[in-house]
């Protein structure tokens, strides 16, 4: 009967016929709802929607309960047709003896209501007419309420059953809508052939199975014909679409490969190529100049066209290009010749338009990319050379010579009180017989020639230094300093020594004080008690203390002293015990002396004055002792401690029952010692035990303090309440039912029933029970004492069948043996999956793998018995893996994929990769090199490992050897080793070469394009140098830029002889002024950020004055 219960409380049963079977079609419906509306069921699946059915009845608790959870209008508010717009729900009243009025509640309604089936719902509610509720039952096969359904667009119904939002989402919003999956191809003639997937819906991750074997989302490059392909997602519902048709597939690729503009305006060195691939790879090549090759080299700028035509298919295909190049080079030049005030250097500068910058200016034994560039004297005739190397002549030039004479004075001391004797110097300046010093006094007044001078007074002094051979003089000014600054002292004191005052303070206030002056102290008869270069100082004796300041800068100083006298003072002497227990007392004493008074204070209160006191409490107490001749006084201060008795506090209970113990315990610390007498017996300890009704006395004593407290208490022993059952209970049988229990005991307690588990029965004199077992009356009695008396009801079952059975499992196949005890009439087994038998011994076989409940229910004469156990069915897990390895040397592109057969479907993947990093799925992606162990765990909890390798290959690692170039000559040489990577390497230059050697190379710049095998590519930049360029910056010890090439951000590192002004900047090849920064220091780091630079080859200058010094560098992202 429970049983029953139960099951009526899952659903509402109409036991008419079995469901239809997951996966099959759905029948159509065309129904109207409440308000008048039409609905047909495939309008919906043909517009792409999924489709969820509720078949309730109005009067269904179990349908009432999921109804109000608000799932489905909560599906329906979200993919429905005002959220998403893929999910359409629907409520079919499907029972047809109920009214229309039963939809809004029990009003009105014939076949029972719940309640308003209508409140905070917006989806429709079907209410079929009866005949048309029977035939909407009867094609979908209702045999109970709720029926839940879903149904994809291609009109695949499963029962889904009360699902949670998630599940109706996972199924409805995603698996389902897979079926509305659509497909691009291409549909001309000469194109690459083509299908690329629209995915819609699918829960987590989709699979692709195509018809061709491909298990990826798209294909591309594939025969002409049909194809279709299977859809796999996290819920393992399989979607098939198809066939597509592919037509055409003779596509071909053609594409720029390099393009170099000219050079030199005029010039024919412009270069363009093609390449073509896919096809019959078969092509010719048809250009507007009549050239027939995939290149065209060595042409002027302009616009240039070419036909590829594959031969195998006809197809043509057209690009169009143009050659650009660079204005013509044109210069002026201005030349500067060396002043008196220029250090005998001249200059020349250049204005150049046209060209491609940087400009070279080559001379005959240095060069210079800086427009501006100073000269020694003498004749040039240097050559402009743009960044194409093209050239222009400058005409001869001269720089006449020039010198001037370097003038730099200096002071040679400083006037002060220590100091009286100053020059003038002018020895770091120029010298020889061509050089005359001349001095001049803050007035210009003519003071002496030569190299030193002596002067008399401060001011500003100039020296002319004049180079007769040139007729050039400079001048140079330095300022003679003086400081005759006296400090300031003046001391005071706060007065004598005396009895009320055992120092004095002696101050400098209205003394000279700044970070100039030095204070110090002295005495030779008194005690100086601070620091003797304190501002102020305190004194502990009487004499003549003196002050002296000094001025650190001009060494003046001045001095002040004052005399301190002093008297007499008592003495005082204070004993007796400042600690004593409370409800004591101690006494203090001061010593006598005839002349003296004594004065207590205690607790801010006077109180005495005797030489003794009597102290009864914790307090402060002063005591102040006066000369009756000299009135001086001195005074002490104690504090007394009355230490409080230690607390008395028992626990543990005074009442207790009889045959128990109760334990009486005292709190204590460590620093205490406890003490109990029990009926005249002494104990000791912080706890006793006691089984019977004492008088006790206890008392703690506390070891530092030797202060006690003692208690007395009384502990009382309550006697057991008693009860009696009457023990002769009704055996249970097929004719007794129940059996009646029953006790006898004293009024002033309380009775409960327990059974063997301790559940509570009852409280009343007299139980009814209907099952055998022991049953205790448990008896308690105002004092919370209790006994307990059983009594076992017994029951006489040989007539009522034990259900039970036995089976063997051989995957989905089962062997049941029905091994009931006593005799049996009728047995009835229900497989769970629908399934049922009348057999004594059934052999059954599962559908599908999973967890079964089988039932057995044998029955008799004497009533039914079950006995239920869960089966699982399934298939050893079956693991297959494929995987692709790292391409490039420190990528993450390799992947991992996983299929799992067997076992019970629900699977979860536990991954474990290098470093301890997780992962889950059937496939990993954008992985690095390492093992990869899974754990697969199916829905039944068995397990299966595996392990995957990702290997990578070596990095590439090149070495080169650079044979470098003199000026204007093509002598250099690079030779390249390369090791690393896979397969083959590919080696090109940026200046159109290829392989791993060069040679006849000029010097300058060369970037080499490493690529292996895999595509795998690494940049590295050589450089062919020659001769030093003069017009660098003299001071810099090295001038290096890293990396380079360079990606995120370039380090520019620059260290220095000495320090200085320094201006970095980052150009273009154009001259086009990139980064700046200014720096003024002997070590320079400067990073770059290049996130804004787009890749090509760029220039770093390193500026001083008219210095500068270049790197050429090359970003590449």
């Amino acid at each position: 009967m429970r049983k029953i219960l139960l099951f009526f409380t899952l659903f509402c049963s109409l036991n008419l016929f079995s469901q239809i079977p997951d996966g099959q079609i759905a029948p159509d419906f065309n129904l109207e709802d409440i308000n008048g509306e039409d609905h047909q069921l495939y309008d919906y699946l043909d517009d792409g929607y999924s489709v969820i059915l509720d078949f309730s009845a109005t009067w269904c608790g179990p349908c009432w309960n999921y109804h109000q959870t608000g799932i489905l209008e909560n599906i329906y508010g979200d993919f429905g047709p005002g959220g998403e717009d893929k999910v359409m729900v629907f409520m079919i009243e499907a029972d047809p003896g109920t009214t229309q009025p039963c939809i809004y509640g029990p009003s009105g309604c014939s076949g029972g209501s719940i309640g308003d089936w209508t409140a905070g719902v917006d989806y429709p509610i079907l209410n079929p007419e009866a005949g048309d509720a029977a035939t909407v039952n009867g094609d979908f096969q209702i045999n109970y309420y709720p029926t839940l359904y879903g149904v994809a667009p291609n009109g695949e119904i499963y029962e889904i059953g009360q699902a949670s939002f998630n599940e109706w989402e996972s199924w409805t919003a995603h698996s389902f809508q897979m079926h509305n999956t659509t497909f691009d191809v291409n549909e001309e003639d000469c194109t690459t052939s083509f299908i690329q997937t629209n995915q819609a819906g699918g829960e987590g991750t989709v699979e692709y199975e195509w018809s061709n074997g491909a298990t990826t989302q798209n294909l591309y490059n594939i025969e002409p014909g049909f194809y279709s392909v299977t859809m796999t997602d996290d819920n393992n519902y399989e979607v098939v679409k198809g066939p597509i048709e592919i037509e055409y597939n003779n596509g071909a690729d053609v594409e720029l490969v390099d393009l170099a503009n000219v050079s030199c305006a005029n010039g024919s060195d412009g270069m363009i190529e093609v390449d073509a691939s896919g096809g019959s790879e078969d092509f010719e090549y048809e250009w507007s100049t009549g050239d027939d090759t995939p290149m065209l080299i060595n042409v002027p700028a302009g616009d240039y066209e070419v036909v590829v035509t594959d031969i195998g298919t006809g197809c043509e295909y057209e690009l169009e290009f143009e050659l650009e190049e660079p204005e013509e080079l044109e210069f002026e030049y201005e030349v500067f010749n060396p002043d008196c005030e220029d250090q005998a250097l001249g200059s020349v500068e250049f204005f150049v338009e046209g060209g491609t910058w940087p400009m070279l200016y080559q001379f005959d034994d240095f060069e210079s990319f800086d427009e501006y560039v100073t000269l020694e004297p003498g004749e040039y005739e240097p050559t402009i050379i743009d960044a194409n190397g093209c050239e222009a002549y400058v005409p001869r030039f001269e720089i006449a010579e020039t010198n001037s004479p370097t003038a730099m004075s200096q002071a040679i001391g400083s006037f002060s009180c220590v100091v009286d004797t100053v020059y003038v110097d002018a020895s770091n300046s120029s010298s020889g017989p061509n050089i005359t010093y001349n001095w001049y006094d803050p007035t210009d007044v003519f003071v002496g020639s030569g190299s030193q001078v002596q002067v008399d007074s401060a001011g500003l002094y100039t020296l002319s230094v004049y180079d007769a051979t040139t007729g050039c003089e400079t001048m140079s000014s330095v300022m003679v300093t003086e400081d005759f600054s006296v400090p300031t002292a003046v001391v005071s004191s706060s007065g004598n020594i005396d009895c009320n005052n055992v120092t004095s303070m002696i101050s400098s206030q209205g003394s000279t004080a700044d970070s100039s002056t030095v204070y110090t102290w002295t005495t030779a008869d008194g005690v100086i008690e601070s620091p003797i270069n304190s501002p102020d100082i305190e004194v502990s004796a009487a004499g003549m203390y003196t002050l002296t300041i000094d001025n650190m800068y001009s060494g003046c100083s001045e001095s002040a002293s004052i005399m301190i006298e002093s008297e007499d003072l008592p003495e005082l002497e204070l004993s007796g015990d400042t600690d004593f227990c409370d409800g004591s007392s101690t006494t203090l004493t001061v010593t006598q002396n005839p002349d003296e008074t004594p004065t207590w204070v205690v607790n801010g209160v006077t109180v005495s004055n005797d030489f003794s006191i009597e102290i009864m409490e914790s307090a402060e107490v002063e005591v102040y002792l006066t000369n009756d001749i000299t009135g001086c006084e001195v005074s002490d201060v104690v504090q007394t401690t009355a230490f409080e008795a230690p607390q008395v506090d028992v626990s543990g209970d005074l009442m207790f029952c009889a045959g128990n113990m109760t334990t009486i315990c005292l709190d204590n610390s460590s620093n205490h010692n406890i003490s109990w007498e029990i009926d005249g017996v002494t104990f000791s300890g912080e706890c006793v035990d006691l089984n019977t009704s004492s008088d006790i006395t206890v008392m703690i004593t506390n070891n530092t303090t030797g202060c006690q407290s003692s208690d007395s208490f009384v502990t009382q022993m309550v006697e057991l309440p008693s009860i009696d059952l009457i023990d002769n209970p009704t055996i249970l049988d097929c004719t007794n039912e129940t059996s009646t229990l029953t006790y006898s005991t004293d009024m002033s307690i309380s009775v409960e029933w327990v059974n063997e588990n301790g559940e509570v029965l009852g409280i009343n004199t007299e139980l009814v029970v209907d099952q055998p077992g022991e049953y205790t009356a448990v008896a308690t009695n105002i004092f919370g004492c209790t006994v307990m008396e059983s009594v076992t009801v017994e029951a006489n079952l040989d007539e009522l069948p034990i259900a039970d059975y036995a089976y063997m499992a051989a995957e989905y196949t089962f062997t049941f043996n029905d091994m009931t005890e006593g005799d049996v009439k009728s047995r009835l087994w229900d497989f769970g999956d629908g399934n049922t038998s009348t057999e004594a011994n059934p052999v059954h076989t599962y559908a599908n793998p999973g967890f079964y409940k089988v039932n057995l229910a044998s029955t008799n004469d004497c009533g039914t018995t079950t006995h239920e156990e869960e089966v699982l069915a399934t298939t050893p897990i079956q693991v297959t893996t494929a995987s692709t390895d790292v391409s490039c040397f420190g990528a993450n592109d390799a992947s991992i994929q996983v299929g799992v057969g067997g076992g019970v479907p629900g699977y979860e993947y536990d991954w474990q990769g290098p470093g301890g990093a997780n992962y889950t799925g059937t496939n990993l992606s954008n992985l690095g090199p390492g093992a990869y162990q899974i754990m697969i765990t199916d829905a039944a909890g068995e397990t299966v490992t595996n392990e995957v390798v990702i290997t990578e290959p070596d990095a590439i690692e090149v070495n080169a050897t650079v044979v470098n170039s003199q000026a204007s000559v093509s002598e250099g040489s690079i030779n390249l080793s390369i090791v690393g990577g896979t397969g083959t390497y590919e080696v090109t230059w940026d200046n159109g070469s290829n392989g791993t050697d060069l040679t006849g190379l000029p010097q300058g710049d060369y970037l080499a394009t490493i690529v292996d095998g895999n595509g795998c590519t690494v940049e590295e930049l050589y450089t062919v140098t020659g001769t030093t360029n003069v017009n660098e910056i003299s001071i810099i010890n090295s001038f290096n830029v890293s990396p380079n090439p360079a990606v995120d951000y370039l380090n520019v590192n620059v260290d220095l002889k000495v320090k200085a002004q320094l201006k970095i900047s980052m150009v273009s090849l154009d001259g086009k002024l990139l980064k700046s920064y200014n720096t003024n220091s002997k070590t320079v780091s400067q990073t770059i950020d290049l996130s804004t630079i787009a890749n090509g080859i760029y220039l770093v200058e390193v500026r001083s004055q008219d210095k500068v010094n270049i790197k050429k560098v090359v970003v590449a992202k």
